[in-house]
């Protein structure tokens, strides 16, 4: 239920920054509880803000939120690698394929989305924390709105490679701890820049990401 809301807010077919629980639900063909702890969901992972009892709102997008959070998924998610142990081969070919993918998605912002995170579910996949796995598919969710308003408002046709790049090849080294570390740098920097773009033109990528995922 949750994914289909965010798939509904992503494409901009929820019109407007409202959110209601009873459209929601109709929209979907569901009953109005499992859509109302959905949006709950998305309150407590921050895509949507509680509107004092009168529904929800699409929570608005905050240079200071992104940079923290780019702080939070680099340092967790460098751990998760961390704690994977040594990548095996067949592993390596898939993180090299899904680089691929990534750059050959170029122009569908979503697609390029959706691909980025499966490489970087397989880059993580030997991780046994499970409580870390779980938080970090919260804090994707949570950059994922950032990252697409950037795609569309500043006009990206893909996201940028190297840095996936330069973690495989320390992965393939066999250095584990380097790899980690250019994870960190990559998740952080990318962060950053998309917080100094979204500072620079906050009106601009609110209304480019609405009006580009109504079409």
């Amino acid at each position: 239920m949750r994914g289909a809301i965010v798939q509904l807010l992503e494409r901009g077919e929820l019109v407007g920054t409202k959110v209601r629980d009873t459209a929601v639900a109709e929209r979907l063909g569901v009953s109005r509880t499992p859509v109302r702890e959905a949006l709950l969901d998305l309150v407590r992972t921050g895509e949507l803000v509680s509107d004092h009892g009168r529904g929800f709102q699409v929570a608005p997008l905050d240079p200071a939120d992104i940079r923290e959070l780019g702080q939070m998924l680099g340092a967790l998610e460098s751990l998760a690698l961390r704690l994977s142990g040594p990548c095996p081969p067949d592993r390596l070919d898939v993180l090299e394929r899904w680089i691929a993918d990534i750059e050959s998605a170029r122009g569908d912002a979503l697609l390029v989305l959706d691909r980025n995170e499966e490489w970087h579910l397989a880059l993580i996949e030997g991780c046994p924390n499970r409580l870390l796995c779980a938080r970090l598919t919260d804090l994707r969710g949570a950059t994922r709105r950032y990252v697409l308003a950037f795609l569309r408002g500043a006009g990206r046709l893909g996201l940028a490679t190297g840095g996936h790049r330069r973690v495989l090849a320390a992965l393939r080294d066999g250095a584990q701890v380097a790899a980690a570390a250019a994870l960190e740098e990559h998740l952080v920097s990318g962060t950053d820049e998309l917080a100094g773009w979204l500072a620079r033109s906050a009106p601009q990528a609110l209304g480019s990401s609405r009006s580009s995922g109504s079409r």
